[in-house]
């Protein structure tokens, strides 16, 4: 289960960062600090997988925090999220390894974005070898990790797709669209066209599962042969 910690002094803010990551996964487990003695205290409690960090606190300066939070060796990714655009922190902030950089403000689609990262990294780093195709993905450096341009069908979203797309990298065996329907709190109808989206394009593959009684239902997972990963749509 991955928990966060969002960082941040202003209550409208945190509401607004908690608002988003139960509509990007209900899953999630979120602590919150409105300071950076309490955050410090949150993170020797719980083991946390992200931390949604703000520069101006009110009892010290983030990039302080962050600071003290790579010392200490908390195994957390960070992503600053500030109204701070002064290249000079831009600039530090990348020194210290924060896995994105938001400007306040920001549209979700942007901060939807972010997570996605972050889960696509979590993913990665479950496995203790990397390829180089993989390193790649991580470090956005080279060609392969460029997305590719793929047309959507009308009516499909580029962020639901990245969201379904996510959460179908977290199987962990085959699944049909109704499961991944309930664990995303989107309509079976809506799941399904993008499924078939897709399926269309090589990433899924289906198998027909046949009962002696009831319908025959499908089942779907990644497609070990695609020409390309499901984090290039």
């Amino acid at each position: 289960m991955t928990t966060v910690l969002i960082i941040e002094d202003d209550p409208m803010v945190q509401f607004i960062h908690k608002s988003y990551l139960n509509k990007i996964d209900a899953a999630l487990i979120i602590k919150t600090s409105q300071t950076a003695k309490e955050a410090v205290n949150l993170l020797n409690t719980y083991k946390i997988q992200l931390i949604l960090l703000d520069v101006k606190l009110n009892d010290s300066n983030g990039l302080d925090l962050l600071k003290k939070i790579r010392q200490q060796g908390y195994p957390a990714e960070v992503i600053l999220i500030t109204a701070a655009s002064d290249t000079a922190v831009v600039q530090q902030s990348r020194h210290l390894g924060v896995l994105d950089y938001l400007i306040k403000p920001f549209t979700f689609k942007r901060f939807a974005n972010s997570i996605a990262t972050f889960k696509k990294n979590q993913q990665l780093f479950q496995t203790t070898q990397l390829q180089q195709t993989k390193i790649d993905h991580v470090f956005h450096s080279t060609p392969e990790s460029t997305n590719l341009k793929v047309n959507l069908t009308k009516g499909l979203s580029q962020i639901t797709l990245k969201l379904i797309c996510a959460k179908i990298k977290e199987q962990k065996k085959p699944f049909t669209a109704e499961s991944l329907a309930n664990q995303l709190n989107l309509s079976h109808v809506t799941v399904r066209k993008y499924i078939a989206f897709l399926e269309k394009h090589h990433v899924l593959t289906s198998k027909t599962v046949y009962l002696k009684v009831g319908r025959p239902y499908q089942i779907y997972q990644l497609n070990p042969n695609s020409p390309f990963t499901i984090d290039q749509l």
